[in-house]
């Protein structure tokens, strides 16, 4: 299950990680689109607001994965 699908219960307590050997399952995710895709304004506006503040936006919203991993 992806920690933010289950946050909420992660920080009131009702669930808990267990560690376990060849836990957690890393995953990198990606932003795809056909090379010949004619991309609207709003998304060419959205992967250049990526691109250029991916660090912001990970600090932002989802610092508290890293919090959760102290927690273990």
């Amino acid at each position: 299950m992806p920690l933010i699908g289950i946050r909420n219960e992660l920080s009131t307590g009702d669930l808990k990680i267990i560690p376990a050997l060849g836990f957690p399952i890393k995953s990198k995710w990606h932003l795809i689109w056909l090379k010949e895709k004619k991309l609207s304004p709003a998304a060419e506006a959205y992967i250049a607001y990526i691109r250029k503040h991916k660090e912001k936006v990970l600090n932002d919203h989802f610092a508290w994965i890293t919090t959760i991993h102290r927690m273990k």
